[in-house]
Formats: C-alpha cells, sequence, structure tokens
C-alpha cells in the first residue's frame, strides 16, 4: 500500500465517520466534536420527540393551557361544568370531568387522573376550584419542563450510540478503499472469523449496554 493510497483510506474515513454522525445526530455531531450543533437544534429535537408531532406541542403542554383556561373561566364566575364544557370536555354539575375525556383532551394519564382528583376533592369538600386547578396547571407545566430537559440530556448519548454502532462498518469501507480485503479476511476462517465473531458479540453487547445506561438515567429522572 503506498502513500496515496494511506491519504485516500485517510479521506475516506473522514467523510464516512461524519456522513454516519450527521445521519445519527439529525445534521449535528452529537457527542463527538465538543459544541458541534446548537442548543435551539437539540431542543427542537428532544421536544418533537417528546410531542410525537412538532415542537412545542406535547400532550403535557396542551394540558397545562387546558386546566389553566378552565381555572380563568372559574374566576371569572363561570360555573365549573359550563367551564369544563366550553373546554370542549362533557362535565356534569359536579363540575368534575370524566378521566377519559380528559385524557381524549391531551393531557397523559397520570396527569388526567391528577387534574379528576382535584377536581373531585374540590367538590367533595366546598374548596375552591379555580386556585386547584391552577396548581395542577403549574405542577403540569414543571413536570413538562423536567421532561424536556431529561429529553434535551438523552439526545447526545443516543446519537453518539448510533455514530459508534455503524462506525466498524465505515471502518470496512476505510480497508477496502486502503487496498486490503477485509471482508475476505473475516469471511475466510481462522483468526478472521473468530475477530467478526466476537467483534459483532462485542458490539452488539456494547450497544445494548449503553441503551440500557441511558434508559436507567431516564428513569432515575423520572423518579
Amino acid at each position: 500500500m503506498n502513500a496515496a493510497g494511506a491519504v485516500l483510506g485517510l479521506g475516506i474515513a473522514v467523510a464516512l465517520v461524519l456522513m454516519v454522525a450527521r445521519w445519527a445526530g439529525g445534521g449535528r455531531i452529537a457527542g463527538i466534536v465538543p459544541g458541534a450543533g446548537s442548543t435551539d437544534q437539540h431542543v427542537g429535537r428532544a421536544e418533537e420527540e417528546l410531542a410525537g408531532g412538532a415542537p412545542g406541542r406535547g400532550p403535557a403542554r396542551d394540558g397545562t393551557r387546558l386546566v389553566v383556561d378552565v381555572a380563568t373561566a372559574v374566576r371569572a364566575g363561570s360555573a365549573p361544568d359550563r367551564a369544563w364544557t366550553a373546554a370542549g370536555i362533557a362535565c356534569g354539575a359536579t363540575g368534575v370531568p370524566a378521566l377519559a375525556d380528559v385524557i381524549g383532551a391531551g393531557i397523559r394519564p397520570a396527569d388526567a387522573r391528577a387534574v379528576v382528583s382535584g377536581c373531585r376533592l374540590a367538590h367533595q369538600l366546598g374548596a375552591p376550584l379555580a386556585p386547584v386547578l391552577e396548581g395542577i396547571g403549574v405542577l403540569l407545566d414543571e413536570q413538562a419542563e423536567l421532561a424536556g430537559e431529561r429529553a434535551v440530556t438523552a439526545a447526545g448519548p443516543r446519537s453518539s450510540i448510533r455514530v459508534m454502532t455503524w462506525l466498524p462498518l465505515a471502518c470496512i469501507g476505510v480497508g477496502v478503499a486502503m487496498g486490503a480485503d477485509p471482508v475476505h479476511v473475516m469471511l475466510a476462517g481462522g483468526p478472521g472469523r473468530v475477530a467478526l465473531a466476537s467483534g459483532a458479540l462485542l458490539l452488539s453487547a456494547g450497544h445494548r449496554w449503553a441503551r440500557a445506561l441511558v434508559r436507567s438515567a431516564e428513569r432515575a429522572g423520572r423518579a
């Protein structure tokens, strides 16, 4: 192998790594080049993953606005049942909406249970409903902020996992470009086949371990 082949192989290696990094990170080289990508890109991608759709339109956000709107209507003098009906949720004279209707309005089940429980408690105790709903709205908003921060924090490690998973294939391509024949070596038997099997096993184990670490960190953040 001459110097020109080595330089060509090095150039192809860099190109492949950058291409894989951009694919895995959605246009940013997260976790590989420090400072690469902007904070807005990280936040936007995390919000899309959290919402399952457009940025800033997650279920908890919609639920927070809904609860605040109902609380505002009640504080302005509207009856609780009318306030809920005006918000698009059927409600009886008790002012306690059905759990299924609240979930259908865009609130996650756990948050919907908190809303319904708060309304039921206010009705049973005869307490003003508006302050209860306002407090629940603040809680939902804080939980949404924390969920967004967790998603942003996990975005970099997840991208790095994808890059490191595809990197061995890039290295094989570099070997071919430099004039070697790694595919033949790996499939010809003997040490090559042992290296292929052990490499695939270690790659799979490392991928599973890294993803387990990310999931563990996410569960700890939600606790």
